[in-house]
């Protein structure tokens, strides 16, 4: 068994009730594109839930401000979204009247960091996980199960979640995306510079007692909602529609 089998990632997930509303035709744009759907799977054949993938600026969404990139949408008013085709699920948001509500998924971890890392061509660490290699079941995210030079790495910690990865140059979005994907973007990164940033989602140990911190500064000195920290970036995507 893994040694990050001991954390509890439930935390990590919240469930949030969303109401947009149109202020004058029914057929008014949202202002946001969605991916997925039995039919279309985001980005692996096992991921096949309806997954919000852009907001367009100054739109009902954007203005709003309640959804967010990445957002899973469970239900729009009282029709279920976790077993639609992706078409199916464009025609109801576009037919859903002037009041939209949506019951959503979040990735939004309560505690988050920044780690800056200095390394010699690799991060020396081991990870597990991704959309169609789950570690955990009904969670994709992507963990590190081993650190190889632990005094070289000491603000890191098995079972930490990465969310993203920066080098100088780029910055990766690691939360939606598969294991291979992920490999990909942390050797790009430390392929651009040899100083990159983390930005990882503490653990909770399954007791509860304490969060799995070890005395390391949280972001910002306080507990920060991860998903309200990423900048807008650009991955491998399929089956954009409005």
């Amino acid at each position: 068994m893994s040694s990050i089998m001991q954390f509890n990632y439930k935390q990590h997930w919240q469930e949030r009730d969303i109401i947009l509303e149109r202020p004058t035709s029914e057929d008014t744009s949202l202002g946001f594109t969605i991916a997925g759907g039995i039919d279309i799977p985001f980005v692996h054949p096992r991921f096949t839930s309806i997954i919000v993938i852009n907001i367009s600026k100054n739109s009902i969404a954007h203005t709003d401000e309640g959804l967010k990139l990445y957002d899973i949408i469970l239900r729009v008013n009282n029709i279920d979204f976790t077993n639609i085709k992706h078409h199916e699920a464009i025609n109801v948001l576009k037919t859903s009247g002037p009041t939209v509500r949506l019951l959503i998924r979040r990735l939004s971890p309560s505690i988050c960091e920044n780690i800056e890392i200095e390394h010699n061509g690799k991060l020396g660490i081991s990870i597990t996980g991704g959309i169609g290699s789950e570690h955990f079941q009904n969670d994709h995210g992507i963990f590190i199960t081993n650190i190889k030079k632990p005094q070289a790495n000491q603000n890191l910690h098995k079972g930490d979640r990465l969310l993203e990865i920066s080098s100088e140059r780029n910055t990766y979005d690691l939360r939606f995306v598969t294991h291979q994907m992920a490999k990909k973007y942390i050797k790009l990164a430390c392929k651009e510079s040899k100083k990159i940033k983390l930005h990882v989602g503490r653990a909770r140990l399954i007791d509860g007692i304490r969060d799995y911190v070890s005395g390391n500064r949280l972001l910002n000195g306080r507990n920060a909602e991860c998903s309200q920290v990423f900048p807008k970036v650009t991955q491998e995507q399929a089956n954009v529609n409005k």
